[in-house]
């Protein structure tokens, strides 16, 4: 059990410092990384500037990814504890509660997913921005 719980405090983990991770960096000792990533991104032809909406989608997409494959993870984790079970009940038990909880987790996930899709998509169409 504890080491179910390890399992589930690093996605959390994750989840909470993502706000640090994505904030802005300040300038350090007046050095401007913004522009100097600008015209980095400008001599090799990739796109520097992007509206709120695709940075957002990104992130969204991103995270989405990432509970995605740590639910699949689980959903594997259970059915590796089922089928070494070897007619242990307690473990079978313990196996068809993950599973279960992992099922429920990803249900929870794609109606998440389409909730922000539909409403990004509802945004998007209202003020006309593509």
């Amino acid at each position: 059990m504890k080491a179910l719980k390890k399992l589930a405090f690093i996605p959390m983990l994750v989840l909470l410092m993502a706000p640090l991770w994505l904030a802005p960096v300040p300038a350090v000792a007046g050095v401007n990384l913004s522009g100097q990533l600008v015209n980095v991104g400008e001599a090799t032809g990739i796109q520097t500037e992007r509206e709120l909406a695709e940075i957002i989608g990104s992130i969204l997409q991103a995270v989405f990814g990432l509970l995605g494959i740590v639910l699949l993870v689980l959903i594997l984790y259970g059915g590796f504890l089922w089928m070494t079970a070897s007619g242990n009940d307690e473990q079978v038990k313990k196996a068809k509660q993950i599973i279960t909880n992992s099922v429920i987790g990803l249900v929870i996930i794609m109606a998440a997913y389409a909730i922000a899709s539909f409403v990004v998509d509802a945004i998007t169409n209202a003020t006309g921005v593509e």
